[in-house]
């Protein structure tokens, strides 16, 4: 499953994702075998962890706390283009059809979800725009 997030800039790539609104919370999980694999973009630098599992809690709207559990590798890299959020993986424009009202999540804010649906291709796809300066 991959979980993209523009307005906190990070994209995962994972085997299990739970998310607690309540706590504003995510727990990704892979294997030993397909790690997850989150992507962190600031400004012109994108930070990749990889592990077997790991725990993000969103503490205000411009950080969050990470927690691995198991061996895990970070690496910090250039971002490819001038866009901070060119992560390698992210959906290219017009890549796919766009989703359509009822697939799509709210805004990244921790409130109660709106809909149960899940999202077309495995793919969570949040398409708020992060306030500049963030």
């Amino acid at each position: 499953m991959k979980i993209i997030s523009s307005a906190d800039l990070i994209n995962a790539t994972a085997d299990e994702a739970h998310f607690d609104f309540g706590t504003k919370a995510m727990n990704l999980k892979g294997t030993e075998k397909d790690v997850v694999k989150l992507i962190r973009g600031v400004g012109s630098r994108n930070t990749q962890i990889e592990a077997t599992e790991i725990q993000v809690l969103f503490k205000d709207q411009n950080g969050m706390e990470l927690k691995t559990l198991g061996v895990a590798t970070f690496t910090e890299t250039k971002a490819a283009q001038s866009n901070p959020f060119s992560f390698p993986g992210s959906r290219k424009k017009n890549q796919y059809q766009p989703f359509s009202t009822d697939d799509q999540f709210g805004p990244a804010s921790f409130g109660s979800p709106k809909s149960k649906k899940k999202p077309a291709g495995k793919v969570f796809q949040d398409n708020t725009i992060p306030f500049s300066g963030s």
